[in-house]
């Protein structure tokens, strides 16, 4: 192995690559490799609904207690998604207080795409590739069962949500998954 597919390997990391099958449900599971405790961990993603029946991916990546380490998932926003608009006339006041974006970027909310959404990766292991590697899940899936991006968040993101996306419009795909 050269130093460039050293280099790459580590890149490609934390998902073990060729670990990610999909079964018979319909869900997915795929190997993480923590690289500072060098845990084997499983990244799970599952096919729900959301109340207004919308498909929606939930991954999460959870230690050997079954506890969550991170987690977040990819929500198909429609056409006419009622619900976001809902929820968007809740949040206008609270985006509009912290200047995330303003009231006309709300009107104009992009339609029919999948977005991450709710992303949270407990404090003890942030900045350590797992939310790298449950967006990487995501949008293997996105590229493979639909066709489709994943986006980020068009409400908004937190600094460390916006330092991961960067100047990225949607998130890579991989190949090796």
């Amino acid at each position: 192995m050269t130093a460039f597919d050293r280099a790459f390997a580590l890149l490609k990391m934390p998902i073990v690559p060729g670990s990610f099958e999909e079964d018979s449900r319909g869900d997915w599971e795929g190997r993480f490799r923590d690289p500072v405790s060098d845990e084997n961990l499983p990244l799970i993603v599952m096919q729900q609904w959301s109340d207004g029946g919308e498909p929606v991916l939930a991954a999460e990546i959870v230690d050997e207690k079954g506890i969550d380490r991170a987690r977040a998932t990819a929500e198909h926003i429609g056409e006419d998604d009622e619900d976001r608009m809902d929820a968007e006339e809740s949040q206008r006041q609270h985006i509009a207080e912290h200047d995330w974006m303003d009231e006309d970027h709300v009107e104009s909310y992009p339609r029919n795409r999948w977005e991450g959404e709710g992303a949270e990766t407990q404090p003890d292991f942030q900045q350590r590739g797992y939310m790298s590697a449950i967006y990487d899940a995501l949008a293997t899936i996105l590229s493979r069962k639909h066709k489709r991006d994943l986006f980020p968040n068009a409400l908004g993101q937190t600094d460390l949500g916006s330092a991961l996306w960067g100047d990225k419009d949607t998130w890579p795909v991989r190949d090796d998954l």
